[in-house]
């Protein structure tokens, strides 16, 4: 998965990044859209919509429109992390 560094000009990137409220609407958002949840987590739409398919992702519908929650997203990644082998003597 591609990794951005908290300081991206993208701002759906840093809105995942900010856990402050700095009072810019923008990065204040809730729910993103799929083509910004896409973006942040650095996966095509097809990926996203393959993962929400297959219930791997967390994701919320108001009335037709899919949306992902940015605290959800948070979470889900965390819950992704794998932990890395530790180096064993040879």
């Amino acid at each position: 998965m591609k990794q951005t560094q908290p300081g991206s000009s993208d701002p759906v990137i840093q809105q995942l990044h900010n856990s402050s409220n700095n009072g810019n609407a923008e990065t204040n958002r809730l729910l993103l859209t799929e083509a910004q949840a896409a973006t942040a987590l650095g996966v095509s739409r097809r990926t996203l919509f393959s993962l929400r398919r297959e219930g791997k992702i967390p994701f919320v519908r108001i009335g037709k429109c899919i949306r992902y929650s940015v605290e959800a997203l948070r979470d889900w990644i965390t819950s992704q992390n794998e932990n890395p082998k530790p180096n064993l003597p040879q």
